[in-house]
């Protein structure tokens, strides 16, 4: 399985020095493992690296800044959005601003002074409700058979790797990897062998992957992998690397029998102005596949306009 960030139950967003004690001190009851922040971009940072089970807004900022920080979480786009959020407001905040967070995504607010028990409470229901939701969530996206990604999370992400690559104009590689032959290891060897075949060579591409990288079965017999800031030569270099630990594989069905597979690589230089979707990247990868397997396989193909032309032919 791909490596997890590590996770902090919960996230404080507050700046009040007599609040950041209080929540220290609730924390430190409650077991669970907190990091406290001043500030949004502090905030931000933390969630950008560590997966956060619960945030916490305790801030002495007007009602309204409150709200627009909720609001911020709270975006369609946000990678943040499923993460419950509890806000804690100051003393004598009128019941109807309190209820207003409640309407913009806050799961559950309190008024100071609070008891300390029913924090605790709050926070540590959330908690456990929002890792079930994590282990669901995983599961939906995971190929059974390898316990990679599967077809529609590759989508998702690849869009998102497309759009961060364009936004800090880094270049982005996508990888079709395809077994060859494995109709002929079905046939002849029956299905339990060739679904051995795809878990090993499953294990081995997770084994040479980046934690950044994209890796996903696509279909059946194929994989793909989105590699973010990598150039041309660094796509190569890890693309005929895994053609060679592929060969080396000994299946428990026949020792004597030696795996192949077919690499389309496709790599674009991309800039904020860049045009080109996740999807219109995938294709050129397809397309130098098609091109590799056209040519004997067991080998790679880089997408070109030329190598194009000749597979639309």
């Amino acid at each position: 399985m791909d490596k997890p960030r590590p996770t902090v139950n919960a996230i404080v967003i507050c700046e009040r020095p007599e609040a950041k004690e209080q929540c220290r001190s609730v924390f430190g009851i409650s077991g669970l493992k907190t990091e406290i922040v001043e500030s949004e971009e502090a905030l931000f940072n933390h969630l950008a690296r560590e997966n956060v089970e619960v945030i916490l807004i305790a801030r002495a900022d007007p009602v309204d800044h409150t709200l627009n920080l909720i609001h911020r979480l709270r975006h369609p786009g946000s990678l943040y959005r499923d993460i419950p959020l509890v806000v804690v407001f100051p003393p004598k905040t009128p019941l109807e601003q309190a209820l207003q967070s409640l309407h913009v995504g806050a799961y559950d607010y309190l008024i100071e002074p609070f008891s300390e028990i029913e924090l605790v409470t709050k926070i540590t229901v959330l908690a456990k409700i929002k890792h079930a939701e994590d282990e669901f969530r995983e599961l939906a996206i995971r190929d059974v058979l390898t316990g990679l990604y599967d077809r529609r999370y590759l989508f998702i992400r690849l869009d998102e790797e497309m759009s961060r690559a364009r936004r800090y104009s880094k270049p982005i590689a996508c990888l079709v990897l395809d077994m060859d032959g494995m109709r002929q290891v079905n046939e002849k060897y029956g299905a339990d062998a060739g679904d051995a075949l795809l878990t090993s060579v499953a294990d081995k591409l997770r084994h040479y992957k980046r934690e950044i990288d994209v890796l996903a079965r696509k279909n059946a017999d194929c994989f793909a992998m989105v590699l973010y800031n990598t150039d041309q030569p660094g796509a190569m270099v890890l693309s005929n690397r895994l053609l060679s630990k592929v060969r080396d594989l000994v299946p428990a069905f026949d020792p004597a029998f030696h795996p192949s597979m077919s690499i389309g690589l496709a790599v674009v230089e991309t800039s904020p102005e860049a045009p080109l979707l996740g999807q219109e990247l995938l294709e050129r990868a397809e397309i130098a596949l098609r091109f590799a397997k056209r040519e004997g396989g067991g080998r790679v193909a880089v997408y070109t306009t030329e190598i194009a032309s000749q597979i639309m032919m």
